[in-house]
């Protein structure tokens, strides 16, 4: 994940995407390939991010998921993770900026937060920070 210099080896981190919304996924995914990531796994669903999470969850680093999603939301699905997953970082994407959504998302045990509409430098920098801060 990391490589001599401490930087992040991009190339061999493993992402979870989850988004029901195709185009939000599609974009998403091509934002990470763009950062140079090769090993993404894209779930339509927080279902279907489950079970990516269970075939491949020792070797996910990051979980990339938006909150809203119908069956299993965002917050649905992190719960589900974090009994066995408890140090893997989980961003919370999402439009949702009131200040007791992310209260109660920090409560549930996300990472980091990135509110929809967001760059590829923020999405960056907020993946080289919850890697970083896992590493200290």
């Amino acid at each position: 994940m990391h490589n001599k210099e401490g930087s992040i080896d991009w190339q061999s981190l493993q992402v979870l995407i989850a988004d029901d919304q195709r185009l939000a996924l599609d974009t998403l995914q091509d934002m990470l390939a763009e950062l140079g990531i090769t090993k993404i796994y894209a779930a339509k669903s927080g279902v279907e991010a489950l079970k990516f999470a269970d075939a491949f969850g020792d070797t996910i680093r990051v979980f990339i998921c938006d909150w809203n999603m119908p069956g299993l939301t965002g917050m649905g699905l992190l719960e589900k993770l974090r009994g066995a997953l408890v140090s893997t970082p989980f961003l919370m994407v999402t439009g949702r900026s009131d200040v007791g959504s992310i209260i109660d998302a920090k409560k549930s045990g996300v990472t980091g937060y990135i509110l929809k509409p967001f760059s590829l430098a923020e999405l960056r920098d907020k993946i080289t920070k919850v890697l970083t801060e896992l590493v200290e």
